[in-house]
């Protein structure tokens, strides 16, 4: 079977949101300013602060490009591939092994908690995939087939569609 045979839902977000650029040259002007007073007043300190401040916020802007999370459901399971981590999709719950699945909001810091630091998110019994946004989809299996728990939360910008393919993995295999 190709990669591609059987794909019932796909999407790919990416980790950059016109926000966080506002906000990362929001930043960079701010310690270029705090940098320039600095060095106006005489102080050695302008170089640390701008310097450092500068590097370390393009380094973390550039981390936060390289953030895809991409879902598939495919006739066989559903498939995640969250790079930098992942560089190719991994079937993380095997469609005969579902049980069932529901759509799952979050709060401001449940989202900040979640999905802030982006990359896979793993607690007792559970595995949450999430870039951005506050929804997205618990899928219930059988916690023996399922790599780190008996659930895994999947972040998504079209969680009633994602909910919709895997329900229908369900009633197939009913």
């Amino acid at each position: 079977m190709s990669s591609r045979e059987g794909v019932r839902f796909r999407e790919v977000q990416r980790g950059v949101s016109k926000r966080w650029v506002v906000e990362f040259v929001a930043g960079v002007a701010i310690l270029a300013g705090l940098a320039v007073i600095l060095w106006l007043s005489g102080s050695v300190y302008w170089v640390i602060i701008g310097g450092g401040g500068v590097v370390s916020t393009a380094y973390l802007a550039t981390r936060q490009m390289l953030f895809e999370l991409t879902t598939e459901v495919r006739t066989d399971g559903v498939y995640v591939r969250f790079r930098p981590y992942h560089w190719r999709l991994r079937k993380i719950v095997p469609s005969e092994y579902m049980k069932s699945c529901r759509i799952e909001e979050w709060g401001r810091w449940d989202a900040w908690r979640i999905s802030g630091w982006a990359g896979p998110r793993r607690s007792e019994g559970e595995t949450r995939y999430a870039l951005k946004g506050r929804k997205g989809v618990l899928i219930y299996a059988d916690g023996a087939h399922v790599a780190d728990g008996s659930h895994v939360v999947i972040g998504s910008q079209r969680a009633e569609e994602l909910a919709e393919a895997i329900r229908s993995l369900v009633e197939v295999r009913e």
